[in-house]
Formats: C-alpha cells, structure tokens, sequence
C-alpha cells in the first residue's frame, strides 16, 4: 500500500512536471521556440497571485500491466508563503499539499492520513516544471529557456480557457541532463506544449517518461496530458484555498502511507493541563495563562490571512463581549505574523478582546497546532474542557463554554 500511494503521488507530480508559455508581439515577426521560453519564463517570474485548474490524464505500463488515471487538478498561488496542490479522481481520491505561513500540510483522502511540517525556506524549483514544494507551484516555470536542447516552434492550434477560444502555439522541447539528472531513474522524450499565445500561460501538455525503480526489473511507461480550462492570473485568491482543516477521522502521520503502529493519531488535548505560557499582546503587556487560575480561558488560534478564522472572529469577539462579566477571558492568539499586521486587521474589524502575538509559534508548538482556526477552552483548573480544530458556530461555542462551567445564561 505505501508503495503504490507513493508511485501515485509521484505520478500526479510529473503530470505537470511541463511547461512553456508563449506570445506573439504585436506588429513585430513570429516569436522563435527559444524567444517563446524566454519570454514565458519572464511572465512566471512576476507571478503575484493564480489559481490553475483542469485536467490529467495518465497512461502507465508497469511490468507490462496498463493502468489509466484520470486526475482533475488545481493549482493556486496566494502570494509568499501560500500555495496549494489538489489532485481528484472520479472515484473521490484526493492528494492535498497546502502551504501556510509557516506550515505545509500534505492529505490523502484514500488512507485518511495527513502530515504536516515546519517550513523554514521554500526553493525556487531547478526543474521547468509545477513542482507544489517550490516556493510557489509554478516556481519552475521561471526556468523554461535555461538547459534546453532543443526547442522548435511545430505549429499553431486552439484551446477552451475560462469559457473562451484562445490562439495557442504548439512547441516541442527537450533539455538537458542538469534539468533531470540520470541518477533519477528517469528519461524523458520530447514535451509538447500547448502555450497561449496571449497571456504567456502554459494551459496545455503532452509528455512521456521511462522510470526506472529499483525493486522492478523493467522501467516504468508513463504517457500523460494535461489541459488547464480555468486560469486566473496575477489575481488576489481566496483564503480558503490556503487553510486546511483536518477532515473528521483522519490520522496524523509522520509520512502518507505510514501503517499500523507507525501511525499517530493527531493528539487531542482535552482533559489534559493547558500548557503554560506568556505572550505579549499588541501594546507589549505580557499576558500569562496561569494568571487567570479560577477563570475559564478561551484560546482562539489565528491569522489574518485564514479565511475560516476571519469567518469565525465575530463570534469569538461576541463571546467577550456577552460573557467578559461572567468572569470569561478570551485571548486571540495570532499565529507568526508581526505586530503590525495584527493590529491593522484588529483596527479594521473594531475587535476589543486582546490579541497575544506567538511570532516565533512556540505556543503553537505547544499546544500541537497542525490547522487554524484551533480554539481551546481552559476550565477553572487549568485543564482543557474543550479542543476544537476548524470553526465553529456560536452555538457550539456556547455550549462548550457552558460544559467548561460558564454561567451563559442571558
């Protein structure tokens, strides 16, 4: 099993692992193949904000066996350090690697298992290529002219994007071993690009490999297809493509495909004492857990960036505002981000509960934070009452603060 969700994975990867753009300059002679790529590799290089979606088709031949798969895709850019790579099959699998602030989440819906990881630095990608570890998804595209063999111009044809004919050049190329070395195992024939003359976008590929593995005595056959239909270019995303919540039942692992005792399940603090900290909020008072011994404490993870959690501020800001007399503490704890970019939002929603600044997330680290919006609520004995992963209406936070021991009587 872990074996084949590996294979997969790396096939839906090299399923995009192409890629050229193109246009055609206005009263000047048609662009040649090694003009297409440089000019294309200029456009990928500005890139702001995009989302990509469309569709994979898969030939491969193992050992002689033939297995198509069929793959829609989405590919979306949210500006530094938000990203997301989601790949679907008719029979409901999906692969999801997001990328947020300072956290990359990877899921399979098949094992039910997801992992996620600190991310210090994300790479320009070496390959000319989608690549969702890069430091964002079409990073490799900024490299389409460099270590090209051969490239040339083989015609002119037409693609359905957003709804709408486009004029697109057809190019063939091949690179270098720099681009794929031979200690890959892999060995690539020429790629066909389908390339919008208009906009420098790549919305179309055809491409074959031969991977060798280890454990199998012939190379593996791959044939692939990929049509990009939808594209929004350097414009803002939705932040909910950048937040992921881990969906009920699932495991954490420390690697998809991880099996039986190698598998951990995501760890949930209720009943547990809520770890101590202290934290300064935006004015620079600092603020610690056990002052509010004898008070319940609600603990609200946030960004500003999190759609789910700006979805869910005003119910939190409610529960200050109506419990506050009750004797409830409520604490916004922002997630990595500087002062600046807190304050700026609190300013522009009026929330009057205090905000603590986590910039380096050792609190997340201590309270297990792998999603947000992630609340807590704190009892009177400093045990957590209640862990709630996503968000949450205002009657669940209700009856949680009334499980806690809250007075939430009108």
């Amino acid at each position: 099993m872990r074996h084949q969700v590996i294979v997969r994975l790396g096939v839906m990867v090299v399923a995009v692992v192409v890629g050229l753009g193109a246009a055609k300059v206005p009263g000047q002679g048609e662009l040649s193949a090694q003009q297409i790529l440089t000019r294309s590799a200029e456009n990928y290089r500005g890139a702001t904000g995009y989302a990509f979606s469309g569709s994979v088709a898969t030939r491969m031949t193992i050992q002689g066996q033939v297995q198509n798969i069929d793959n829609t895709l989405l590919v979306a850019y949210g500006g530094p350090g938000r990203s997301r790579f989601e790949a679907d099959t008719p029979g409901g699998d999906r692969t999801v690697m997001i990328t947020s602030g300072d956290s990359t989440w990877t899921y399979s819906s098949t094992l039910a298992q997801y992992t996620v990881q600190r991310v210090t630095a994300k790479p320009t990608s070496g390959l000319p290529a989608i690549d969702p570890q890069a430091s964002h998804p079409m990073a490799g595209y900024a490299r389409l002219a460099e270590h090209v063999v051969e490239a040339s111009l083989v015609g002119r044809d037409t693609a359905t994007v957003n709804g709408r004919v486009i004029p697109t050049y057809v190019v063939d190329v091949s690179y270098d071993s720099t681009v794929v070395p031979a200690t890959t195992g892999t060995a690539q024939a020429k790629k066909r690009m389908i390339i919008d003359t208009e906009r420098f976008l790549v919305v179309g590929d055809a491409s074959s490999v031969e991977r060798t593995h280890p454990s199998l005595p012939q190379p593996i056959h791959i044939e692939q297809s990929a049509r990009f239909t939808s594209v929004s270019w350097n414009a803002p995303q939705p932040d909910s493509l950048f937040a992921f919540v881990p969906p009920a039942g699932v495991t954490r692992v420390d690697q998809i495909g991880e099996t039986g005792s190698e598998a951990e399940e995501a760890s949930d603090y209720t009943g547990k004492p809520a770890p101590e900290f202290t934290l300064a909020d935006l004015k620079g008072t600092k603020r610690a857990l056990s002052a509010h011994k004898g008070k319940i404490v609600l603990l609200d993870f946030w960004a500003t960036w999190c759609g789910p959690c700006r979805r869910e501020m005003p119910i939190v800001a409610k529960m200050h505002e109506r419990y506050a007399s009750k004797g409830l503490v409520v604490y916004g704890v922002n997630c990595s981000e500087t002062s600046a970019k807190a304050q700026g939002f609190v300013d522009k929603y009026g929330y009057k509960f205090p905000i603590l600044l986590d910039k380096n997330g050792d609190v997340q680290s201590k309270y297990g934070i792998t999603a947000i919006p992630t609340m807590f609520i704190v009892d009177k004995s400093g045990k957590v009452s209640a862990h709630m992963i996503g968000g949450r209406s205002e009657d669940d936070l209700v009856a949680a603060l009334k499980k806690a021991g809250l007075d939430t009587r009108p």
